[in-house]
């Protein structure tokens, strides 16, 4: 980092500290009022960055001020989208919410067609588990997919909860209940509906597709925030791919997020995106 960036640096985190004086309430309402405030990300479906996922895999991922933002019943919200493998037929799903810091999205999943139509809204079907040796509390749903007629998958926050308290039982009632032990006084977990949330999605391919049955949208750099060990990302920058970073440095930048924002620019030197840095600097400068 150069002389100049470290000294735009400085005096933005400087600033930064004057945000701990806001209450958890004015945080929380002003990151779920944030999306209706960004333009969405595409014109359409097929224009979304689709992450591609293999036959059989495990990771994590975020939506948070970083991520795409486009309009879904009548809201606008952030997402993440996913193309199933072009070989998976008949595939489960298992798609986690975590509760964590007192918060958590409500998820909504839409199932599209190969012509990115919504063949199928899933939101009923999640349900809240409790914390065990697999997870924290969260949001489960686990579905059977059949990607030759939905191969696209769009996860997104549910905005009609937005604000929602969510109550789960304390671990120490939880335990009293199956040992049969007297209720402890302990006061039960609350998490708020957000707009931000940590997901884990698992994907188990049961059947095969047929060799060319499912035609996928072209492959795009992998978009989503994922916490494991991604795959070396094309290097030739589209249009659209240099749009999506550009908006979400500004927007990392704008809500404070310099980690996010400084990762975000190294991602896009390694696509070779140019105008990354400058806006970066543009956008801490205006700070």
């Amino acid at each position: 980092m150069d002389i100049e960036m470290k000294k735009y640096l400085t005096l933005l985190l400087s600033g930064m500290s004057l945000i701990g004086c806001a209450s958890s309430d004015d945080l929380s309402l002003k990151q779920n009022i944030l999306p209706l405030q960004t333009e969405v990300c595409c014109e359409s479906a097929s224009h979304f960055p689709w992450f591609r996922l293999q036959q059989n895999q495990d990771l994590d991922f975020e939506l948070n001020a970083s991520s795409p933002v486009n309009q879904f019943d009548g809201s606008k919200s952030y997402f993440s989208a996913f193309t199933f493998a072009q070989q998976s037929g008949l595939v489960e799903i298992r798609l986690r919410s975590l509760m964590l810091d007192g918060e958590v999205a409500i998820p909504q999943v839409e199932l599209l067609d190969s012509e990115f139509n919504v063949v199928k809204t899933i939101d009923d079907a999640f349900t809240v588990k409790f914390s065990d040796a697999f997870a924290k509390n969260r949001y489960e749903l686990t579905e059977k997919v059949d990607t030759v007629k939905t191969p696209y998958m769009i996860v997104y926050v549910k905005t009609s909860e937005l604000g929602k308290k969510v109550v789960v039982p304390h671990p120490a009632k939880i335990r009293a209940q199956e040992s049969g032990e007297p209720m402890p006084i302990v006061t039960d977990p609350t998490y708020l509906a957000s707009n931000n949330g940590h997901f884990s999605l698992s994907v188990e391919t049961i059947t095969l597709s047929g060799y060319n049955q499912k035609s996928l949208v072209e492959a795009k750099p992998e978009e989503v925030a994922v916490v494991q060990k991604p795959a070396q990302p094309a290097i030739q920058a589209i249009p659209e791919t240099q749009s999506y970073y550009h908006n979400a440095i500004r927007q990392a930048v704008e809500s404070n997020n310099i980690d996010k924002a400084l990762s975000l620019l190294d991602e896009a030197k390694a696509l070779n995106i140019e105008g990354a840095q400058e806006v970066f600097v543009r956008a801490v400068n205006a700070k």
